[in-house]
Protein backbone atom coordinates (compact mmCIF):
# COMPACT_ATOMS: atom_id res chain seq x y z
CA UNK A 1 0.00 0.00 0.00
CA UNK A 2 1.62 3.50 -1.03
CA UNK A 3 0.42 6.56 0.69
CA UNK A 4 1.84 9.63 -0.38
CA UNK A 5 2.51 11.88 2.48
CA UNK A 6 3.53 15.64 2.76
CA UNK A 7 7.17 16.49 2.38
CA UNK A 8 7.41 14.60 -0.85
CA UNK A 9 7.87 11.72 1.07
CA UNK A 10 5.97 7.97 0.57
CA UNK A 11 5.05 5.83 2.60
CA UNK A 12 5.00 2.16 1.60
CA UNK A 13 3.66 -0.75 3.95
CA UNK A 14 3.18 -4.32 3.80
CA UNK A 15 -0.37 -5.14 4.04
CA UNK A 16 -2.75 -8.51 3.90
CA UNK A 17 -5.59 -8.69 1.93
CA UNK A 18 -8.34 -11.66 3.12
CA UNK A 19 -9.79 -13.11 -0.54
CA UNK A 20 -12.30 -15.98 -1.09
CA UNK A 21 -10.96 -19.09 -2.68
CA UNK A 22 -11.50 -18.95 -5.99
CA UNK A 23 -8.83 -16.08 -5.80
CA UNK A 24 -6.79 -17.85 -3.43
CA UNK A 25 -6.01 -20.15 -6.07
CA UNK A 26 -5.86 -18.54 -8.76
CA UNK A 27 -3.26 -16.20 -7.17
CA UNK A 28 -1.67 -19.28 -5.99
CA UNK A 29 -1.58 -21.00 -9.65
CA UNK A 30 -0.15 -18.05 -11.02
CA UNK A 31 2.42 -16.69 -8.54
CA UNK A 32 5.51 -18.16 -10.11
CA UNK A 33 4.22 -18.33 -13.94
CA UNK A 34 3.92 -16.00 -16.81
CA UNK A 35 0.36 -15.10 -16.03
CA UNK A 36 1.19 -13.18 -12.59
CA UNK A 37 1.60 -9.84 -14.50
CA UNK A 38 -2.33 -10.24 -15.39
CA UNK A 39 -2.84 -10.48 -11.51
CA UNK A 40 -5.33 -8.37 -10.32
CA UNK A 41 -8.15 -9.08 -7.23
CA UNK A 42 -10.47 -7.70 -4.62
CA UNK A 43 -10.03 -8.79 -1.07
CA UNK A 44 -10.49 -7.08 2.56
CA UNK A 45 -7.91 -5.28 4.77
CA UNK A 46 -7.47 -8.01 7.52
CA UNK A 47 -5.45 -6.25 10.18
CA UNK A 48 -4.88 -2.51 11.62
CA UNK A 49 -2.81 0.23 9.94
CA UNK A 50 -1.65 3.10 12.29
CA UNK A 51 -3.06 5.89 12.30
CA UNK A 52 -6.47 4.85 10.63
CA UNK A 53 -6.96 1.63 12.76
CA UNK A 54 -10.60 0.79 12.94
CA UNK A 55 -11.64 3.19 10.37
CA UNK A 56 -10.22 1.34 7.73
CA UNK A 57 -10.07 -2.67 9.14
CA UNK A 58 -12.52 -4.76 6.69
CA UNK A 59 -12.12 -2.20 3.92
CA UNK A 60 -12.19 -3.64 0.27
CA UNK A 61 -9.24 -2.42 -1.86
CA UNK A 62 -8.48 -3.57 -5.34
CA UNK A 63 -4.89 -4.91 -5.98
CA UNK A 64 -2.94 -5.23 -9.06
CA UNK A 65 0.50 -6.17 -9.87
CA UNK A 66 2.34 -3.17 -11.88
CA UNK A 67 6.01 -4.84 -11.75
CA UNK A 68 6.30 -8.88 -12.40
CA UNK A 69 9.41 -8.66 -10.07
CA UNK A 70 7.15 -6.89 -6.68
CA UNK A 71 4.16 -7.93 -4.74
CA UNK A 72 0.69 -6.52 -6.25
CA UNK A 73 0.19 -3.28 -4.79
CA UNK A 74 -3.34 -1.29 -3.95
CA UNK A 75 -4.66 0.77 -7.00
CA UNK A 76 -8.48 1.44 -5.61
CA UNK A 77 -10.20 1.52 -2.30
CA UNK A 78 -13.74 0.67 -2.19
CA UNK A 79 -14.60 2.64 0.60
CA UNK A 80 -14.77 6.09 1.83
CA UNK A 81 -11.31 6.24 4.41
CA UNK A 82 -10.10 3.46 1.85
CA UNK A 83 -10.25 6.05 -1.44
CA UNK A 84 -8.79 8.62 0.86
CA UNK A 85 -5.66 6.74 2.09
CA UNK A 86 -4.90 5.99 -1.47
CA UNK A 87 -5.70 8.97 -2.95
CA UNK A 88 -5.09 12.06 -0.33
CA UNK A 89 -1.65 13.22 0.99
CA UNK A 90 -1.67 13.00 4.54
CA UNK A 91 0.40 14.96 6.90
CA UNK A 92 3.51 12.95 6.91
CA UNK A 93 4.10 13.96 11.25
CA UNK A 94 0.44 12.90 11.89
CA UNK A 95 1.25 8.92 10.26
CA UNK A 96 4.53 8.70 10.71
CA UNK A 97 4.51 9.20 14.38
CA UNK A 98 2.67 6.16 15.13
CA UNK A 99 5.43 3.72 14.32
CA UNK A 100 7.38 2.78 16.91
CA UNK A 101 10.53 1.62 14.52
CA UNK A 102 13.14 3.30 12.95
CA UNK A 103 12.46 6.16 10.56
CA UNK A 104 15.01 7.72 8.11
CA UNK A 105 13.36 10.77 8.16
CA UNK A 106 12.63 13.45 11.44
CA UNK A 107 9.35 13.36 12.51
CA UNK A 108 7.54 15.77 15.49
CA UNK A 109 5.51 13.62 17.80
CA UNK A 110 2.61 14.61 19.75
CA UNK A 111 3.21 14.44 23.76
CA UNK A 112 0.12 14.99 24.48
CA UNK A 113 -1.29 18.06 26.93
CA UNK A 114 -0.29 20.56 23.62
CA UNK A 115 3.27 19.51 23.39
CA UNK A 116 5.35 18.28 20.79
CA UNK A 117 9.09 17.43 20.35
CA UNK A 118 11.36 16.22 16.89
CA UNK A 119 12.06 12.35 17.10
CA UNK A 120 15.31 12.09 15.14
CA UNK A 121 15.65 10.02 12.42
CA UNK A 122 16.69 6.66 13.54
CA UNK A 123 15.45 6.49 16.93
CA UNK A 124 12.86 4.25 18.34
CA UNK A 125 10.16 5.68 19.98
CA UNK A 126 7.89 4.39 22.97
CA UNK A 127 6.10 5.46 26.24
CA UNK A 128 7.26 3.97 29.37
CA UNK A 129 7.65 5.31 33.44
CA UNK A 130 5.72 8.73 32.50
CA UNK A 131 7.54 9.52 29.78
CA UNK A 132 8.03 9.48 25.56
CA UNK A 133 11.32 7.40 25.22
CA UNK A 134 13.33 7.62 22.13
CA UNK A 135 16.48 5.63 21.63
CA UNK A 136 19.16 4.36 19.19
CA UNK A 137 22.26 2.47 19.66
CA UNK A 138 24.67 5.33 20.21
CA UNK A 139 21.81 8.20 21.60
CA UNK A 140 18.62 8.58 23.24
CA UNK A 141 15.96 11.14 24.42
CA UNK A 142 13.09 10.96 27.09
CA UNK A 143 10.51 13.78 27.29
CA UNK A 144 8.16 14.23 30.03
CA UNK A 145 5.85 16.96 30.56
CA UNK A 146 4.41 18.45 33.81
CA UNK A 147 1.84 20.27 35.27
CA UNK A 148 2.82 23.11 37.58
CA UNK A 149 0.99 23.11 41.03
CA UNK A 150 1.30 25.96 42.17
CA UNK A 151 -1.15 28.03 40.16
CA UNK A 152 -0.05 31.30 38.48
CA UNK A 153 3.57 30.57 39.37
CA UNK A 154 6.05 32.25 36.81
CA UNK A 155 7.95 30.39 34.61
CA UNK A 156 11.33 31.08 35.78
CA UNK A 157 9.89 30.24 39.39
CA UNK A 158 8.14 27.23 38.00
CA UNK A 159 11.82 26.45 36.04
CA UNK A 160 13.90 26.93 39.48
CA UNK A 161 11.30 24.28 41.23
CA UNK A 162 11.89 21.64 38.17
CA UNK A 163 15.86 22.48 38.67
CA UNK A 164 15.70 21.90 42.49
CA UNK A 165 18.42 19.11 43.05
CA UNK A 166 20.50 19.24 39.59
CA UNK A 167 24.53 19.19 39.64
CA UNK A 168 25.95 22.64 39.81
CA UNK A 169 26.05 24.59 36.69
CA UNK A 170 29.56 24.45 35.04
CA UNK A 171 30.89 27.02 33.34
CA UNK A 172 30.22 27.11 29.51
CA UNK A 173 28.03 24.20 29.66
CA UNK A 174 24.56 25.67 30.12
CA UNK A 175 22.39 27.59 27.89
CA UNK A 176 19.34 30.12 28.80
CA UNK A 177 17.04 30.87 25.99
CA UNK A 178 13.40 32.65 25.89
CA UNK A 179 10.37 31.60 23.89
CA UNK A 180 6.79 33.33 23.84
CA UNK A 181 5.79 33.93 27.26
CA UNK A 182 8.74 32.15 28.85
CA UNK A 183 12.17 30.52 29.42
CA UNK A 184 14.09 27.37 28.50
CA UNK A 185 16.91 26.43 30.45
CA UNK A 186 19.58 23.80 29.08
CA UNK A 187 22.76 22.23 31.15
CA UNK A 188 24.74 18.96 30.29
CA UNK A 189 27.80 16.83 31.81
CA UNK A 190 30.69 14.73 30.14
CA UNK A 191 32.17 12.08 31.34
CA UNK A 192 34.54 13.88 33.20
CA UNK A 193 31.68 15.33 34.99
CA UNK A 194 29.84 12.59 36.68
CA UNK A 195 32.58 9.27 36.03
CA UNK A 196 29.93 7.74 33.69
CA UNK A 197 30.60 7.02 29.73
CA UNK A 198 27.94 8.71 28.36
CA UNK A 199 27.57 12.58 28.09
CA UNK A 200 24.41 13.47 29.42
CA UNK A 201 22.05 16.58 28.39
CA UNK A 202 18.80 18.17 30.61
CA UNK A 203 16.98 20.54 29.11
CA UNK A 204 13.83 22.62 30.41
CA UNK A 205 11.31 24.25 28.42
CA UNK A 206 8.67 26.69 30.44
CA UNK A 207 5.79 28.56 28.31
CA UNK A 208 3.49 30.66 30.41
CA UNK A 209 0.79 28.27 30.13
CA UNK A 210 1.21 26.55 33.84
CA UNK A 211 3.19 23.35 31.96
CA UNK A 212 6.55 22.87 31.18
CA UNK A 213 8.35 19.80 29.80
CA UNK A 214 11.38 17.87 30.52
CA UNK A 215 14.28 16.85 28.41
CA UNK A 216 17.17 14.08 28.97
CA UNK A 217 19.35 13.19 26.35
CA UNK A 218 22.47 10.59 26.61
CA UNK A 219 24.81 10.19 23.61
CA UNK A 220 28.49 8.90 23.11
CA UNK A 221 29.71 11.71 20.97
CA UNK A 222 30.71 15.51 22.15
CA UNK A 223 29.70 15.93 18.48
CA UNK A 224 26.41 14.91 19.74
CA UNK A 225 25.57 17.61 21.63
CA UNK A 226 24.32 20.01 19.15
CA UNK A 227 21.68 17.19 18.48
CA UNK A 228 20.96 17.28 21.75
CA UNK A 229 20.50 21.29 21.69
CA UNK A 230 18.44 21.02 18.82
CA UNK A 231 15.52 18.43 20.07
CA UNK A 232 15.36 20.79 22.82
CA UNK A 233 15.16 23.73 20.98
CA UNK A 234 11.94 21.48 18.87
CA UNK A 235 10.03 21.02 22.47
CA UNK A 236 6.86 22.89 21.47
CA UNK A 237 4.08 23.77 23.42
CA UNK A 238 0.57 25.09 21.46
CA UNK A 239 -2.24 26.62 23.04
CA UNK A 240 -5.74 24.80 21.10
CA UNK A 241 -7.61 26.46 23.54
Amino acid sequence: MHVRLTHETELVLGIWLEVDDDTLRKARDVWEEQGYADLAFRGRLSHKIRPWGEDLLGATFTAQVADPEELPHLVAGHHPTAARVLEDTWDRDLVLSRFPHQLPVDVRTDLGDHWSVIRSAGLTARFADGADQFAGPDRSAAVTVFTDDTPGRKPEDFLAALLAGSPDTIPGQWLTEPVPGGLRHAFWLTPDDHGRERYEFYGFTVPASGTAAGLFCTHEELADLAWAQQVWRSLAWADRS
